[in-house]
């Protein structure tokens, strides 16, 4: 890990009006971020990419900006570090944050610098965020 979690570099994103409308019969984003927690390399000893004080942190702040959030089991998967050389496959375990959020330009902004943040304190080079329209039942 290059340096712990900074919830302060998200507090300027952080605007009310972001949070979503819940009960009432709405459409939202759901933004789905996941948080690298350990990488394995082929023929390497697994590397923990985030300590659960920085999880409980990026989950609290979360919840403190959009009311809530959900964690879901952690997922598993396999890809090449590197598409061009068929030889680096690793294995990776992510936990992923599930957020609602209004379906405005200020909650797509939030989470891209929640990307960068978290690419900059896990030094890694691209986070998961991936962003679903969805009509919450009021």
């Amino acid at each position: 890990m290059a340096r712990p979690f900074n919830p302060e570099a998200l507090a300027p994103y952080a605007l009310p009006q972001m949070r979503p409308p819940m009960g009432i019969g709405a459409v939202v984003w759901r933004y789905t971020v996941l948080v690298p927690f350990e990488e394995v390399r082929a023929a390497q000893s697994p590397t923990v990419l985030v300590t659960d004080d920085d999880l409980e942190r990026i989950s609290e702040m979360l919840c403190n900006h959009f009311g809530g959030v959900t964690i879901l089991p952690p997922l598993k998967g396999w890809g090449l570090r590197d598409p061009a050389d068929p030889t680096t496959i690793e294995f990776n375990t992510s936990v992923p944050h599930v957020v609602y959020a209004q379906a405005i330009k200020a909650s797509d902004e939030y989470f891209i610098q929640l990307q960068q943040e978290l690419q900059a304190c896990l030094d890694q080079g691209v986070i998961l965020v991936e962003r679903q329209e969805v009509f919450l039942v009021g």
